[in-house]
């Protein structure tokens, strides 16, 4: 069913807009809704622009456990970088998470992109510390506008000092209400559904770690999900282990990449994947 656009998300009047726009909000709130919204006025006034999905969890331009950014020019084809988070949940994670939000924000910029669409994830947790990172993303992407959607007060604690900030401006929403919610079993079937997508059309390749560079650390297991990056750190292909030869220093890894060309370092997740169905075993 097409959603209606409220009268609230009309008034926003997107096309003028410049720099970084970080939309923020629990989750079901309508952020992702909200900004592909944007995204498509804004394309359709010919502006060049950015859209990353911060959320490694419900990732809606590209596989679960990283941040992607969909740059859309006037003089180039749309394209897609992404960057290797690691984890369905920005929750002890958040150094890759504001990492590739500035390294994301950097090259939407370099691809000429004049305004940056940030849609974040649903975190906000204060306890495990949701608006820490919020505002660590803000410090961070310095925006130029924040998009709040507050269903009671959840929001409050970062939107109280922002309300006196004199270089963001603030628009405070309230949730749409025909978004409709979803429960943990949906959402984790959903990545389900990503991860099988991701890996259904790869083919194995054998990779001696030895000749990449890894990080953290060589740690790899039957299921280990694995990014391959180059130089400058973003993702060419997603992985995902399916034997360990410890002896030889070489796994066998499920992977869409046809070989290590252009490959300089190999990232470790904290994801496991059953290698039948793709669905997560557990996080470490």
């Amino acid at each position: 069913m097409q959603l209606e656009i409220p009268e609230r998300w009309r008034a926003l009047k997107p096309v003028s807009w410049q720099g970084v726009v970080l939309v923020i909000g629990g989750t079901d709130t309508g952020k992702s809704t909200l900004t592909h919204y944007l995204a498509e006025q804004l394309r359709a006034a010919g502006r060049n622009i950015a859209h990353i999905d911060g959320d490694p969890g419900q990732n809606s331009l590209a596989a679960p456990a990283s941040l992607a950014c969909r740059i859309s020019t006037a003089t180039a084809n749309d394209s897609i970088i992404q960057w290797f988070v690691g984890s369905t949940t920005p929750s002890g994670h958040m150094l890759p998470v504001i990492v590739g939000a500035q390294r994301l924000k950097e090259a939407a910029r370099q691809s000429g992109a004049d305004v940056i669409l940030y849609d974040t994830s649903g975190f906000i947790d204060p306890v495990r510390g949701g608006m820490y990172l919020k505002q660590a993303k803000i410090d961070t992407l310095q925006p130029s506008l924040v998009i709040a959607l507050q269903q009671e007060r959840e929001l409050e604690l970062l939107l109280k000092p922002l309300r006196h900030h004199p270089g963001i401006r603030l628009v405070e929403l309230t949730p749409v209400e025909s978004v409709r919610s979803r429960n943990m079993t949906e959402r984790r079937d959903c990545r389900t559904e990503k991860f099988a997508k991701a890996f259904r059309e790869g083919g194995l390749l054998n990779v001696r770690w030895t000749s990449l560079a890894v990080w953290p650390r060589p740690y790899f297991d039957t299921g280990r999900l694995v990014a391959f990056c180059d130089s400058s750190g973003f993702t060419r292909g997603l992985g995902v282990v399916f034997n360990v030869e410890p002896e030889k220093r070489e796994i066998t890894v499920k992977t869409t990449l046809r070989s290590l060309e252009g490959i300089f370092a190999l990232k470790t997740g904290s994801v496991r994947l059953d290698l039948n169905s793709f669905s997560e075993k557990h996080w470490e």
